[in-house]
């Protein structure tokens, strides 16, 4: 027997019930605002210029509605092209040239509302 087929003899090939209807249940506004809170609050926002502490500090007006679109886009599998859309900036490394692409690295800058 191949080291694969060890491995794939031991994985449970069914959810159970219990993992299904968790997995199926509805998003919670508290559930989106848990992962919100996950995120690291001093990195730049996208191009929307909204940062994390914008949507923790506003989620009591926006996070019913935001949560409803999430759930609309798990059901539908369509996202808006406008929330993972991004801002690619160079970032100089420590040393070399600046006149040398080489010695910049791209970083992309996403809407906090993807990253949620």
């Amino acid at each position: 027997m191949f080291k694969q087929d060890i491995v794939w003899s031991r994985i449970q090939h069914r959810v159970s019930i219990q993992l299904s209807e968790c997995l199926l249940k509805p998003l919670s506004p508290q559930e989106t605002l848990k992962v919100a809170k996950t995120l690291a609050k001093d990195v730049c926002p996208g191009l929307d210029g909204l940062g994390v502490q914008w949507y923790i500090k506003y989620w009591d007006l926006i996070g019913e509605g935001l949560t409803k679109a999430y759930q609309q886009i798990l059901d539908s599998g369509n996202m808006p092209q406008d929330w993972n859309e991004g801002l690619i900036y160079m970032i100089p490394k420590s040393s070399g040239h600046l006149e040398e692409l080489q010695n910049w690295r791209p970083i992309t800058l996403l809407n906090v509302i993807y990253k949620i």
